[in-house]
């Protein structure tokens, strides 16, 4: 009876096995980000393609150290979706009707995101200065974010005086993007 048993049990864990493996393999990993990067005219480097409005560098955790640029009409754009039904509602109800598209670049691959404007506080003291109100829409990326999604929310804080950095495009002295959210893979 029992070399029945033994024949007969890993056929049946067999049969039982892959389905809760599969279940674990297509857990979605979901990990908490906290964004702190800062931007400028000294830092401005124009994506090679598309028109770079800002770009910088600072630390994405948990991937550490990140480089990053924002503009329009970057070629990665074209890939990404914007299908999202919470970016839909995001983009029909914010003050952006052109949202930036931002390539976040870290060591385990570039994370893609639709950046888009929903607020902006000017200090009335004359001090200069601006604070904008963003939340980011994961779009996919390469490398470990081919397929990531998530959503970031925080604010951009810019302050100095203006420079110009090309013929169309002057940036304040500083630009600090301060965002925390979560990052989703497959």
């Amino acid at each position: 009876m029992w070399k029945g048993f033994a024949t007969v049990l890993p056929s049946v864990l067999f049969m039982v096995a892959p389905t809760s493996l599969l279940a674990e393999e297509s857990t979605p990993k979901i990990e908490a980000i906290e964004m702190h990067l800062e931007a400028g005219a000294e830092f401005f480097q124009p994506w090679p393609s598309g028109r770079t409005i800002h770009s910088g560098v600072g630390w994405i955790l948990p991937y550490g150290r990140a480089d990053y640029w924002c503009g329009t009409d970057y070629a990665e754009a074209e890939a990404a979706s914007r299908s999202q039904p919470e970016m839909q509602w995001i983009l029909e109800n914010s003050i952006d009707s052109n949202p930036l598209f931002c390539i976040y670049r870290t060591s385990s691959g570039d994370i893609y995101s639709i950046d888009v404007l929903v607020g902006t506080i000017e200090p009335l003291d004359g001090g200069g200065g601006r604070i904008d109100s963003v939340v980011n829409y994961v779009v996919g990326g390469t490398g470990a974010f081919a397929e990531a999604t998530g959503v970031w929310v925080g604010r951009t804080l810019g302050r100095g005086q203006m420079q110009s950095v090309d013929d169309q495009l002057e940036l304040p002295d500083s630009i600090l993007k301060i965002m925390n959210g979560y990052v989703r893979t497959p």
